[in-house]
């Protein structure tokens, strides 16, 4: 007996061969030198017979080799001696995994008994005749589980027979592995009441006949009527339910010759195959079909396929005969050589015909089938041999893939993305500005009021909105990573390159139909969302998105030549999951996520006009109703529209252009894509499942065209039909005015983006304004804390808490950069100790006159920060200093410098250690900067906050920091240390915060009326790992309306008693109780769900009466519209 299979290497398929080798059952692999094991007590061949022996091959245990891909076992059933001939049987699983075509010799051999025995005293005796088998072994996916199961079918008796299904398992635990063989189901059918029958032959296939996505079992018998000379020729079809423990049914006869025997000998031989394929009616390529060859007389054989319904109903196609006058042997492939162009042929297989003769002689037929129709013979062909058969002795015939073309799935590795942002909308208000002056000791306020601001309503009262609907996708890549596991060894990130083109289109053809037929199942139970915004971006940036999660699946696709020498192809499968809604009204300073480049309230901070601006980098398309693609900026309508803040006040209508669409429906797709405006990596699990492969790891994501799925679809949307979106403008000051040029359009995420350009002396009135105060160069931090507002429209004032220098523009990245895109990916997690990171930060030059020479330099250190008590230490280490670029007016550079993060874990037991890491600029030498770096002398706003005296320089932008966490996990650790905490939780007092006396407390706080109120957010995890989450807050309950204010990311591997802990600043604007919740985002597979909310009481009081004092004792005061000036609060 042979069967094929992917058994010594994943590249092609082996064919096993199973033979008497004395007493033994020799098993060996075609073509190589040595055996790969010999099955010890095989039962004597009874006279006439043949050896009671069967092989079949499959993935049993569902685990890569230790070559990280699928390989498939062989299993053998014999039969062992018995002195009465009722003969045990026994079955035998060969595993493969750490073998190889050099050395093919079976990792291990297990092995289990039947629940019956064989008869062979009534073949001895006569009653069963012995012209074929009398057991036979299949394997197939009898439970649905995604790997498959032994069925052994056997005669027990001269009018019975036994089928048992059993299941190989192998489990690991730690370098112990566990190998185990067990029957879980047993069927007994009755093949016949007549006392006078015998039984001729028995051949045995599994497949999905009826397309329930579970295998069935098709068995061809035939017995004989002795007193009526009557033969029945018969295909029986079993059907499996339950799970762990199988009922097999016996569900379905189909009777292929009942009539007076005319010389046949009852031969049957079964095959299972592709021969019909019509997705669109459910018969997918997954479906499987059956041939049949058996004996119409004494010199004839008849082939026909079969087609089984959903209720197994079967429908017999056209037969064809051939003469054979001795035994034969069935075999189905796909010989045809399917290219994949399904407009050209079709995917059905092939089938062989081989029969031999006492002459001497045999001969082959290949066949092309057809749904509904006849084989017809495409080939054949015939040959002598030495010696002729002995009796009872089998020519096995057995299809494989000898050259590794075939397509198909290696072993995955699942990838689950957790808390990947993804916006709808990204509203940015327009460029506003608001400064300290120095001189005057004062905030200044040119245009930062509530009523500059956009919203998406039409003149007409339209809302712009869009409908969105999750869905699936898949994507084509290369790696030089031979599997699936190993993409993501050595850089902990799972993006691969794009696959070329002839690749992707290759697997569209070959794959994309199997896929389609699937994902529309999968896609069903996704519903529309309408999005949109119905405020006003007053006081920030307004995003409308989401955290989602997303599983990839990431298979090695075998069978596919790569464009390039060492790349290999490989398909990701991408799956939506859950979702948390966000919706950042009025907050977006608080979502850690979100780095664009400009800072609020300072146009200096805004790109000048140029061909970027006009046609931005991450310009994505969309498509009309008629199906057009556009690439085209939604507004302006051409080149770019430049608006005023002046004197006068206003209402812009931001009609859509007509390129775009005008007022029509716009479809789009959100991808997996940068953002320009987000911190685009994601933590990341990846579960690889086998024997030899690693185990759960914490990897990150990050987000680039230049991946594998870098334009993979999520979400498919429709907008409305809306003409415009709304702009406000108040008045300002005339000798202050400025010019902007809003740009709309959706980005290559499928985000639609609302952004500007700033040009500052575009006003011929208020270009002195500019060039007064702005000439000087000035390098610069993006810091757009330093000034807060308060609950009086343009009233802003500086802010005394030590978030005044926390930048919006810091990043921690990887040493090295990322093969595929050629960036720097950003650590999604916490730093392992001892890792090497590159730590960057935006660099500005905040001038309209004059630019910053080159030789400036950033000077990055770093100081230990409690995060329990809010306390920095005493000392700060310098890591290094990076030389600045020149720099233009307006313009933006990246300074960065690498830290070896050795030993900086914490000392003891701690388990991690949280660092600000600070950034100070210095102009080169000579150059007068128009804020210099702070000193004790600038310092001149002080007041009282948390219960400390604190002055600041409101103005200075040259020093800021960032914040690091180093966890001592994982220290040296390659891929494979312990990934998502299983338990990650809020406990009751999780909520904290600094009262205006300076105390840490809980349960119950004060907080002045504009002034930031510090709330600390604890979280707790019973796994270690490196990994982040997000804490969700919200100013009321979430489930009655609370308004999210903040999304804060959070370690979760420390399993310390006291957690982690984050700090947010929260500015309250109203009065009176308020409710804050947080909620930290939890896993899916989290066994306590409900455990993760804290909440927090505040009651929001005015600030005692007195005034703000400046060092020098003077007054310090803010300008209102008008000219009217208010003192500023003194804060106690």
């Amino acid at each position: 007996a042979a069967a094929a299979g992917h058994i010594l290497t994943p590249d092609h398929e082996s064919v096993a061969q199973a033979y008497r080798n004395g007493s033994s059952v020799e098993v060996k692999v075609f073509g190589r030198p040595t055996a790969s094991a010999m099955l010890a007590n095989l039962a004597p061949r009874v006279t006439g017979s043949t050896d009671f022996l069967d092989i079949a091959a499959g993935d049993l245990d569902g685990k890569p080799a230790v070559d990280l891909d699928r390989r498939d076992e062989v299993v053998v059933a014999y039969a062992q001696p018995d002195a009465a001939n009722m003969l045990p049987v026994q079955v035998a699983v060969l595993d493969f995994g750490d073998a190889s075509e050099p050395a093919p010799a079976a990792t291990a051999v297990t092995a289990a008994t039947a629940s019956a025995k064989l008869d062979a005293s009534h073949i001895i005796a006569g009653p069963i005749k012995p012209l074929d088998n009398a057991l036979a072994v299949a394997t197939g996916d009898f439970d649905a589980n995604g790997v498959q199961e032994i069925a052994v079918a056997y005669l027990v008796g001269p009018h019975k027979m036994n089928v048992d299904v059993f299941r190989y398992t192998v489990t690991v635990q730690g370098a112990t592995v566990t190998r185990t063989l067990t029957r879980v189901g047993t069927g007994y059918v009755q093949i016949s009441l007549e006392g006078f029958d015998w039984v001729a032959t028995l051949s045995a296939v599994a497949g999905d006949f009826d397309g329930d996505g579970r295998a069935e079992l098709a068995l061809g018998t035939t017995h004989y009527v002795y007193y009526q000379d009557e033969l029945i020729e018969a295909v029986r079809i079993f059907r499996f339910t339950g799970d762990a423990t199988l009922t097999i049914t016996e569900a379905k006869t189909v009777v292929l010759k009942d009539g007076i025997w005319n010389g046949a000998s009852g031969r049957v031989r079964l095959a299972a195959g592709l021969f019909k394929y019509d997705p669109a009616n459910g018969w997918g390529s997954n479906r499987r079909q059956l041939a049949v060859a058996y004996t119409d007389s004494g010199t004839s054989v008849l082939l026909r396929t079969i087609e089984f319904g959903s209720d197994l109903t079967p429908q017999l196609n056209p037969a064809h005969s051939s003469y054979i006058d001795g035994p034969f042997w069935l075999a189905a492939g796909g010989f045809n050589g399917f290219k994949g162009d399904l407009t050209q042929e079709l995917p059905t297989w092939s089938l062989t015909l081989m029969s031999w003769s006492p002459a001497y002689e045999w001969s082959l037929a290949i066949y092309q089938t057809a749904a509904g129709a006849v084989p017809v013979q495409k080939a054949w062909m015939y040959e002598y041999t030495l010696n002729a058969p002995a009796s009872g002795a089998r020519l096995a015939l057995v299809a494989y893939d000898r050259d590794g073309d075939t397509v198909y799935l290696g072993a995955p590795v699942h990838f689950t993305v957790y808390n990947l942002v993804n916006a709808d909308f990204i509203l940015q208000e327009p460029p506003k500005h608001i400064y300290w002056d120095p001189v005057n000791k004062q905030v200044v306020n040119v245009s930062r009021y509530d009523g500059f601001n956009i919203s998406l309503v039409s003149q007409s009262g339209q809302q712009f909105t869009s409908d969105s609907t999750d869905t699936s996708s898949f994507a084509m890549g290369t790696s030089e990573s031979a599997s699936a596991s190993a993409t993501v060894g050595a850089s902990m990130n799972i993006g691969i390159a794009k696959a070329s083109a002839s690749v992707t289109a290759e697997a569209a053809a070959t794959l994309g139909q199997d896929y389609s037929q699937n994902a529309s199942t999968y896609n069903s139970q996704f519903g529309k969302r309408t999005v949109g915004f119905s405020g006003e971006t007053n006081r920030d940036d307004f995003i409308v998105g989401r955290l989602q999660t997303l599983d990839i699946w990431r298979y090695r696709v075998r069978g596919f030549a790569s464009s390039t020498a060492q790349s290999f192809p490989f398909i990701d499968i991408v799956l939506p999951g859950p979702v948390d809604t966000i919706s950042t009204q009025g907050g977006a300073l608080n979502f850690d996520w979100y780095q664009p480049t400009h800072e609020n309230g300072n146009i200096l901070s805004y790109p000048a006009l140029s061909a970027d601006t006009v046609r931005p980098p991450d310009l994505g398309s969309f498509k009309l109703p008629d199906g057009t693609s556009v690439t085209a900026l939604m507004y302006p309508p051409t080149g770019a529209t430049m608006l005023f803040f002046d004197g006068n006040s206003g209402t812009n209508w931001l009609q859509f252009s007509e390129e775009s669409g005008g007022g029509t429906t716009r479809s789009y797709s959100h991808t997996l894509s940068e953002n320009a405006s987000f911190k685009t990596s994601a933590s990341v699990s990846a579960k690889a499942f086998g024997v030899t492969a690693a185990a759960t790891a914490s990897l990150g994501v990050e987000l680039s065209q230049s991946n594998s799925w870098g334009n993979t679809a999520t979400s498919n949307n429709l907008t409305s039909s809306s003409t415009e979106i709304k702009l406000s403008r108040p008045a300002g000051q005339s000798d202050q005015a400025y010019g902007f040029y809003p740009l709309i359009y959706v980005t290559t995420d499928g985000t639609i983006k609302a952004t500007y350009a700033v040009s500052p002396l575009a006003s011929d009135w208020g270009k002195e304004f500019w060039l007064r105060n702005y000439s000087l160069p000035d390098l610069a931090l993006n810091l757009p804390r330093r000034l807060i507002p308060t609950s009086t429209n343009g009233v802003w004032v500086p802010s005394l808490a030590s978030s005044r220098k926390a930048i919006r523009g810091f990043f921690v990245r990887k040493y090295d950069p990322n093969p595929v895109t050629g960036a720097y990916d950003q650590i999604a997690g916490a730093v392992r100790d001892g890792a090497v990171v590159r730590l960057e930060t935006r660099v500005y030059n905040y001038s309209v006159g004059m630019g910053v020479p080159a030789g400036g330099r950033a000077c990055f250190s770093y100081a230990t920060f409690d995060p329990t008590t809010y306390q920095e230490g005493a000392s700060r280490t310098q890591i290094g200093c990076a030389t600045l670029p020149a720099l233009n007016p307006q313009a933006m550079a990246t300074a960065s410098v690498v830290w070896n993060t050795a030993g900086l874990s914490g000392a003891g037991a701690n388990l991690e250690q949280q660092y600000r890491i600070y950034v100070n600029l210095t102009a080169p030498t000579g150059v007068t900067e128009h804020y210099p770096p702070e000193t004790d002398t600038s310092r001149s706003y002080c007041g009282d906050y948390a219960g400390q005296r604190v002055c600041a320089d409101p103005g200075q932008n040259n020093e800021g920091f960032g914040y690091v966490t180093i966890a001592k996990v994982g220290y040296g650790a390659p891929f494979g240390v312990p990934g998502k905490p299983a338990d990650v939780g809020m406990a009751k007092d999780a909520m904290a915060a600094i009262n205006p006396r300076g105390k840490i407390v809980t349960g119950n706080v004060q907080a002045y009326l504009d002034q930031p109120l510090q709330v600390r957010l604890t979280v707790t995890s019973d796994t270690q790992s490196t990994d982040f989450s997000y804490v969700m807050v919200y100013d009321g309950d979430p489930n009655d309306g609370g308004q999210l204010i903040a999304a804060k990311e959070v370690f979760i591997g420390n399993t310390g008693p006291a957690g982690s802990s984050v700090w947010f600043d929260w500015l309250p604007t109203t009065r009176g109780p308020h409710r804050l919740y947080a909620k930290v985002l939890q896993s899916l597979s989290d066994p306590a769900p409900d455990n993760n909310v804290g909440m927090l009481k505040v009651e929001v009081i005015p600030m005692p009466p007195g005034q703000a004092r400046a060092a020098d004792g003077s007054e310090g005061s803010v300008p209102l519209p008008g000219g009217v000036t208010r003192f500023l609060p003194v804060i106690q």
